[in-house]
Formats: C-alpha cells, structure tokens, sequence
C-alpha cells in the first residue's frame, strides 16, 4: 500500500512539473565531421605539402580525399534542415 501511495505521489509531482514547464523533454542530435576539424585540415596540408615531389601519387591520393570530402559534403546537405523563415530579395 505504501508503494502504491508512493507512485501515486510521484507520478502527481511529474504531472504538475510537466504542467509548469519545469520538466522538458528534448532531444539533440550533433552530427560533427572530422572534415572541417583544425586537425583534419593541418594534416591534409602537410600531406599535400609532403607529396608535391610526387606529382603521380599526389594526383591519386588528392582524388581520393576529393571523393571522400564531396561525398560528406552531400551527407551533410541531405541532412541539412531547410531555413525557418524564407527570406527573398524584393
């Protein structure tokens, strides 16, 4: 019986809390790409600088990073959410 008053008291509290906003439920998702990271930029540019006397290597390996950047690039935009408000020139 205790348990039962217990939840019942619980449940009116959550109820009330619920009512005057003190309690919200939210959700966020943070989709971060390593793509635009300080990190990720400093060793693309080391890399780019340590292959510029192998022109052959350096074409292959830079298509590949492309492929890989664009494709993220095209993630990104598909997930993007369209603007709240539309603004247009007049």
């Amino acid at each position: 019986m205790a348990v039962r008053c217990e939840n019942a008291v619980l449940q009116n509290l959550e109820l009330v809390s619920k009512l005057l906003g003190q309690l919200i439920h939210r959700s966020e998702i943070v989709t971060k790409s390593f793509l635009v990271t300080p990190d990720y930029l400093r060793f693309r540019s080391i890399l780019i600088e340590e292959l510029r006397g192998y022109p052959e290597l350096a074409a292959r390996i830079a298509s590949r990073i492309a492929t890989i950047e664009s494709d993220v690039a095209e993630q990104i935009a598909s997930k993007a959410k369209p603007p709240l408000i539309e603004a247009r020139p007049l």
